[in-house]
Parts: structure tokens; C-alpha cells; sequence
């Protein structure tokens, strides 16, 4: 029986509203209500809707009651009897795994205070595994390139080692078939002391592949295994050999450097760890990528700022400050467009309240005044 101004659940969403009991010589007999959506959960549920992460993943907003309130497909359903969306009720931000229709879903959420909701992507783990997937092919395709080149340049050497002598003819033409057919298991026996001649140059060769064979094999089983911080160690090879190795080892930093970084900063946002921009220098899509992630870091900063900022006024009582919507871009933009807009209907409905309202600090210097002035 009493007046209510605040934030109510109507119908299928949230409003900011006020309920004045309506009495008829004492006696209720009605009320009265007037309300404004508290955010356009419409238009977001249909942009919600072309937004793709990891082929199948997409956006929502959930409320702290576990009602989603913007979803692609489900609004207003009530999610809050799932294990993963007390999960995330109770934890506010963070990641959370689960099993969804029989398969492995990944959750990366954050709590955003002033409309006391989660906003949350998430995807199933296997679409997310198949771009790994990609990439780990495209590197065993570099490692049997690089195979196939060293296979070359020992059929090359060994062509050319055959001119020459060092031991029987036909023993040197059996190693030398037997390493260009890539069978190194041969020990080379060579005569006490000897080490000028072909045959002991051959058999420093042959351990010199092997051992280069075993670091690109090695390689490889790594970049299956998903172990793509392993590298082979150049400094066991010398001259070409050397710098054929160095090569590879560069080639997989390229590659990988950069979406280690990507990775680690989208683990850390995705936490609610916001990090420092990129600073090292990369070329081509990896410097885009870098880029994009910077953009991001600032976008998500100023959201975080402005969000924050508005907040810390409200509490200070200045009910008039708002953030500048047009530095913000996309669905950054509408969230602050809504949160300013939720605090002009909180101002115009206390403006428009029969009574006085006024906030003072502890100097009693007036920080704000309703239009009912005392």
C-alpha cells in the first residue's frame, strides 16, 4: 500500500517505474503506474542475432535474477535452474565450462553494476577447437616442407660423395642409396683414426640428418600434440644446416608469437583483466590482429571508465552528469546510451515527485534539486 519508484519486471522485461496507490476515503482502490523500458532489450536481442563467435557462438544479457533479458532467440526465459548460471551469478565474472546438448560450451562473462546484469559469449569448445585445428595442419604442412627440402639437399650431397672414394665403392653406394631413401640405421664403420677421409665425412653427414631429421620430427609431434612453444636447437648444426633450422624456428615464431599474444590478452579480458595495449611490432594480418586488439583494450577501457564514472556520481548524489555516448562505438555505444537514458527517467521521475527532493554533501553545498525546490 505504499509508493514504489524503482526498477520492476513487466511483462517480458525490465522497466524503471513508479506505483502510487490510489485510495478512495481511505481505502485502496487501484493504483497507479507509469513506466519506461529500462533499455532497449529489443533492438539488442536482433543485433544479438548477426553476431557469430567461433562459427555457432553469440551474445546475451542476463539479469540477477537468471532471466535473460537480450538473446538471439530466448527472451525473458528463465535460466536460473541451471548449475552454470548460478555459476555465473554467484561469480560475476569469469569463465564457466559446461555440458549443453551433449556437448562442451564455454561461457566468458562480466557483471556490469548499474543494470545489475551479465553480459556473456559463449560457444561450443569443438567449433573453437577446429580453427586450432587449422592452424596445427598448416604447420605440419611447413615441418614435411621442410622435411621434403632437407631430403633434396641430402640426394644432392650424396650424388656427389659417390665420386669420390674412402672405402668400397659398393658400401659407399649402399649408404648413400640407403640415406637418400631416408633409412639412417646404418653404422658406418670407419678405420681407427680416421678422420679426413669421404667415408668419415659421410658419417658426420649421416648424424648430422639424423639428428636434424629427429629435431624436424620432433617439431612436428609437438605442433600435433598442440605444443607449439617447442623448437628445435640450431645450435647443434652448423653452416646451412644451421640456418635451415634457425629458418624453421623462425618461421613457427612467426606464426605462433602473435597468437600466443592474442590469445593471452583475450584469456585476460575475457577474465575481466583488462591489459596494456600492444607495443611489439608485427607485419601484414598479424599487425592487424594486433590492432583490432588495441581497439578493443581502448573500447573496453572507456566502457569501463564511463561506466564506472556514472556510477561514482550517482553515489556522490550528482544525478546530472551523464558519459558521452558518441565516444563509444556499436553495442558499446547503445549500453551507455541506455544506462544515460535510465538515469534521465530516474531524474525526470523524482523531478516530477509532489515532494522536495534535495542531495547535499557534508559541507551541505546542494548537489542536486528536484523541481519541487525546498
Amino acid at each position: 500500500g505504499e509508493r514504489y519508484i524503482g526498477r520492476a519486471w513487466v511483462v517480458d522485461s525490465w522497466y524503471i517505474t513508479a506505483y502510487e496507490p490510489i485510495r478512495v476515503n481511505g481505502v485502496i482502490k487501484g493504483i497507479l503506474f507509469v513506466g519506461e523500458p529500462e533499455i532497449n532489450y529489443t533492438a539488442l536481442s536482433e543485433d544479438f542475432k548477426t553476431k557469430k563467435y567461433f562459427g555457432s557462438g553469440y551474445p546475451y544479457i542476463l539479469d540477477d535474477k537468471g532471466v535473460l533479458t537480450a538473446h538471439p532467440e530466448s527472451v525473458g526465459l528463465d535460466v536460473s535452474k541451471y548449475d552454470f548460471t548460478q555459476e555465473m551469478l554467484k561469480n560475476k565474472n569469469g569463465t564457466v565450462v559446461y555440458e549443453w546438448k551433449g556437448r562442451e560450451k564455454t561461457q566468458h562473462y562480466r557483471y556490469i553494476e548499474p543494470i545489475k546484469s551479465i553480459i556473456s559469449i559463449g560457444y561450443y569448445n569443438d567449433d573453437y577447437e577446429a580453427i586450432f585445428s587449422k592452424l596445427r595442419t598448416t604447420i605440419i604442412v611447413l615441418v614435411l616442407i621442410a622435411l621434403a627440402v632437407v631430403i633434396g639437399i641430402i640426394f644432392s650431397i650424396v650424388r656427389s660423395v659417390m665420386k669420390q672414394l674412402g672405402a668400397d665403392p659398393k658400401d659407399v653406394q649402399e649408404i648413400a642409396n640407403k640415406v637418400a631413401e631416408g633409412d639412417f640405421s646404418m653404422n658406418i664403420n670407419l678405420k681407427q683414426g680416421d678422420t679426413n677421409s669421404l667415408l668419415a665425412s659421410m658419417n658426420k653427414m649421416v648424424q648430422t640428418i639424423k639428428d636434424m631429421v629427429q629435431d624436424v620430427q620432433k617439431l612436428g609431434n609437438s605442433a600435433t600434440e598442440g605444443k607449439l612453444d617447442i623448437r628445435a636447437d640450431a645450435t647443434k648444426f652448423h653452416g646451412e644446416y644451421k640456418k635451415l633450422v634457425q629458418g624453421l624456428n623462425s618461421t613457427l615464431d612467426a606464426i605462433i608469437g602473435p597468437l600466443n599474444v592474442a590469445a593471452e590478452y583475450i584469456d585476460r579480458i575475457s577474465k575481466g583483466d583488462v591489459p596494456p595495449k600492444i607495443i611489439d611490432e608485427y607485419k601484414g594480418d598479424f599487425n592487424e590482429i594486433k590492432n583490432n586488439i588495441n581497439q578493443c583494450i581502448d573500447a573496453i577501457n572507456l566502457l569501463i571508465k564511463d561506466t564506472y564514472d556514472l556510477a561514482e556520481h550517482a553515489t556522490n548524489g550528482r544525478l546530472n552528469e551523464r558519459a558521452k555516448a558518441e565516444r563509444h562505438q556499436g553495442d558499446f555505444r547503445r549500453l551507455v546510451q541506455g544506462i544515460n537514458s535510465t538515469l534521465d527517467r530516474l531524474v525526470g521521475l523524482i523531478d516530477n515527485m509532489p515532494i522536495p527532493v534535495r542531495i547535499v554533501d557534508k559541507n551541505n553545498n546542494v548537489l542536486y534539486e528536484n523541481q519541487n525546490k525546498l
